[in-house]
């Protein structure tokens, strides 16, 4: 086989090969009652390569897919005009990982417990 037609080859098998990419999912809720946090925005940003901002739906739950595999991620709430002072860190792996998140809201800030 000619050299040529070897790199050619090589080169279609990386093309087709799927982009490893990460999903991060799982249920936010504002303590002390348990209730969902309706309309949150979960914003993830693993180590410089943003994903989409996951919107909390009215079951309190969350999911941003396409997250970058492998990195160490750090996820921030807005919820009624709120922002979390302190990410909470979650390594992507490959798959899914599930992060569940309480918040406890202040006057002014929001605190990200993992539970």
């Amino acid at each position: 086989m000619s050299p040529g037609i070897l790199i050619v080859l090589v080169l279609l098998l990386f093309i087709w090969l799927p982009v490893s990419a990460a999903e991060i999912y799982g249920r936010v809720w504002v303590a002390p009652k348990g209730r969902p946090a309706v309309d949150a925005t979960v914003t993830i940003d693993c180590d410089g390569a943003s994903a989409v901002p996951a919107r909390v739906d009215r079951y309190g739950r969350y999911r941003s897919p396409g997250v970058a595999s492998k990195r160490n991620c750090r996820l921030s709430v807005e919820y009624q005009g709120k922002s979390s002072s302190r990410p909470i860190v979650v390594y992507s792996g490959t798959g899914s990982r599930s992060a569940n998140i309480e918040l406890r809201v202040s006057q002014n800030d929001i605190v990200l417990i993992r539970r």
